[in-house]
């Protein structure tokens, strides 16, 4: 009888226990691979949050200076007059006290922007022209002497150029306020007038 024979192994050694470990180093290097995203992200993240956002500051823009300017004419109150910026002419008027009963208010744009250092100027109404067939002013008798500021009445000083009776009343109403004139300068310290109403005037008044 024959003997058992032992059966034969056909493996190679070592070849079956090969996918185990490859598979392990597998999980290793995967499992580091996660590691290091995942610390990269949190070091970037880190660095984001650490740096915060970035304030940029403007400024707030500087007031604009106040602008002066001299108002002269047919004012009641010539003078310099500082107002603040963007002021236009029709406010400087106002500061002056307002247009003269001569005043030409066309003569200027109250709506303009006034700027530092300009002059505003209000002229008086041009004279209106003689009608056809009116005589010439060389017609017309010489005018007569210049007239007492102290003395002369409503219709005396209506009957002046650039005089109406408004003006007139508001010559004898400071006359009797203040006690007289004693000069013809004083005039413009009536309401109304300013100076070239004076100088269109002076040579028709006289004053201690």
């Amino acid at each position: 009888m024959a003997r058992d024979e032992a059966p034969i192994n056909l493996r190679t050694p070592g070849l079956e226990s090969a996918p185990r470990w490859w598979a392990l180093a597998s999980y290793v290097v995967l499992a580091v691979a996660a590691l290091s995203i995942a610390a990269g992200f949190g070091f970037f993240a880190g660095m984001a949050v650490r740096a915060g956002p970035v304030l940029v500051t403007t400024p707030p823009p500087a007031a604009a200076a106040p602008v002066s300017a001299y108002v002269a004419g047919e004012v009641a109150t010539p003078g310099v007059y500082t107002l603040p910026a963007g002021a236009r002419v029709h406010e400087f008027v106002t500061a002056a006290g307002g247009l003269s009963p001569a005043a030409d208010a066309l003569s200027i744009n109250m709506a303009g922007k006034v700027t530092d250092g300009q002059r505003i100027v209000v002229r008086a109404v041009p004279p209106r022209a003689a009608a056809p067939g009116a005589a010439s002013t060389t017609d017309r008798p010489a005018a007569p002497g210049p007239v007492n500021l102290n003395a002369a009445s409503e219709q005396d000083l209506a009957a002046l150029p650039r005089i109406g009776p408004v003006t007139a009343a508001a010559i004898v109403k400071w006359r009797e306020e203040n006690g007289g004139f004693d000069s013809v300068d004083e005039l413009l310290k009536v309401r109304g007038i300013g100076q070239a109403t004076l100088d269109a005037l002076r040579p028709y008044l006289t004053a201690p």
